[in-house]
């Protein structure tokens, strides 16, 4: 199995990114459409679900449990994360992942987040 994390900035094009790259099977960890499906709040708003946080983040913990065990059945596991800080990067360690990071400026991130609305 291939684990591909996708880092960036909001808005940089994370999710399109994965989506252009994703083949049926293949798993994919998306806090924003965790965090919709979950709570139907858009989560580049204020107040993005506070509620679910700690679910999701939880969820991406135990599918990288499930990875580390051995036990998805998937040749690509994508994780999307905003940043990387050394606890998630330490869990990752193992999978030997690929990190793909997404560049854009201040103004693309603004003009995609004006167009989610």
């Amino acid at each position: 199995m291939e684990t591909i994390v996708v880092h960036g900035p909001p808005c940089s094009g994370k999710s399109t990114y994965v989506a252009e790259y994703l083949e049926p099977g293949d798993i994919r960890y998306d806090y924003d459409i965790l965090v919709r499906a979950l709570s139907g709040q858009k989560t580049h708003s204020a107040n993005s679900a506070s509620n679910v946080r700690g679910l999701v983040f939880g969820l991406r913990r135990r599918i990288i449990n499930l990875a580390l065990e051995g036990q998805l059945d998937t040749e690509h596991l994508y994780i999307i994360s905003t940043s990387l800080p050394e606890p998630l990067r330490k869990d990752l360690e193992p999978l030997t992942p690929t990190y793909v990071q997404m560049e854009a400026t201040e103004e693309e991130c603004m003009e995609r987040l004006a167009g989610d609305d």
